[in-house]
């Protein structure tokens, strides 16, 4: 890809990783979650809204910690699970 077509597509905002924007709009649901309910604990059905979208955060949480579980969750990603208040593995 060029570099014009590049800058072009920066200029829109593209989303160049999208599983990994994906992943970061879900924690920052659960953040919001968890500053107002005091606790990660989120029921497995529950769906979030954040900037007006629906996130299945249940879902969401359940398989976080499933990957936990199997070790395949990323590192930095456990870091800022582990240190959100109230999360629980």
């Amino acid at each position: 890809m060029s570099a014009e077509r590049e800058t072009l597509l920066n200029t829109v905002d593209f989303e160049w990783d999208p599983l990994e924007a994906a992943w970061h709009k879900n924690y920052a649901a659960l953040q919001q979650f968890a500053e107002r309910e005091g606790h990660g604990r989120v029921a497995q059905d529950h769906v979030e809204a954040l900037n007006g979208e629906d996130l299945k955060l249940g879902t969401w949480t359940t398989t976080q910690r499933q990957a936990h579980k199997k070790d395949s969750l990323d590192p930095g990603r456990k870091r800022l699970l582990d240190e959100l208040v109230g999360w629980r593995w």
